[in-house]
């Protein structure tokens, strides 16, 4: 976890699959909500006391990388970028 990182502070987003569903979910801890509401609002969120960790579970028909075993990868994440297009 960074420096200044608590559980309080820490977001998960993970992609799961579920029977014949992929779903991508998002934990926000409490305090966050209003801040990460508005940066969907806004276009963006970018905290620095945050970890924001990306988990995926990855399904063989989704790999691109035949050479590894594990089909497991968590990816940290620096900011959330949403845009909104018609």
């Amino acid at each position: 976890m960074s420096e200044g990182v608590t559980m309080s502070n820490k977001i998960e987003i993970y992609v799961r699959n579920s029977g014949d569903r992929t779903l991508l979910n998002f934990y926000i801890p409490s305090q966050m909500r209003e801040a990460f509401l508005s940066a969907l609002q806004n276009g963006g969120f970018e905290e620095r006391n945050a970890d924001i960790n990306l988990e995926l579970s990855v399904l063989n028909e989704w790999r691109t990388d035949t050479d590894r075993d594990e089909p497991h990868i968590r990816v940290p994440i620096s900011a959330i970028n949403i845009q909104f297009i018609d």
